[in-house]
């Protein structure tokens, strides 16, 4: 309430005004979120806390950039051996099958993540992937 008081009597214009109010609720926000034991460090980073007293707390901070490699370069390996397999000339038609359904899994997780914003392109035997901000808002 001060705040408010105190941007009534100033000579602030009201871009500057909103601007003030702008940090101020984002400072309110971020403090009641740390309260609760949620830590924003980047928007790569996540840390959260899982003890119920603060003067132990643990932290875990989640890399949420190394989770993403993971997943990629596990799905690269799979399609890269799927891929082995549907070319190689053994097997019969009901394991060509079943490989065609482990690509096809490969497929489904790509179009999750891009769902959640991250994009994943196949190149070859590589992968890359990013975050889009436009598709989910999720960053």
């Amino acid at each position: 309430m001060l705040l408010f008081q105190k941007m009534e009597s100033s000579n602030l214009t009201p871009r500057t005004k909103s601007l003030v109010l702008i940090a101020s609720i984002s400072a309110l926000v971020k403090r009641s979120l740390e309260n609760l034991g949620i830590h924003f460090k980047t928007n790569e980073m996540l840390s959260t806390s899982f003890s119920q007293s603060t003067s132990d707390a643990k932290h875990s901070v989640i890399n949420m950039k190394q989770i993403i490699e993971e997943a990629v370069a596990f799905r690269r390996e799979v399609r890269t051996l799927t891929i082995e397999k549907l070319k190689s000339k053994t097997g019969d038609e009901d394991h060509k099958e079943y490989w065609k359904k482990v690509m096809g899994s490969c497929d489904t997780f790509r179009q999750n993540l891009q769902a959640s914003g991250v994009t994943i392109k196949d190149h070859g035997k590589t992968s890359s992937w990013q975050i889009s901000e436009s598709d989910s808002g999720k960053t």
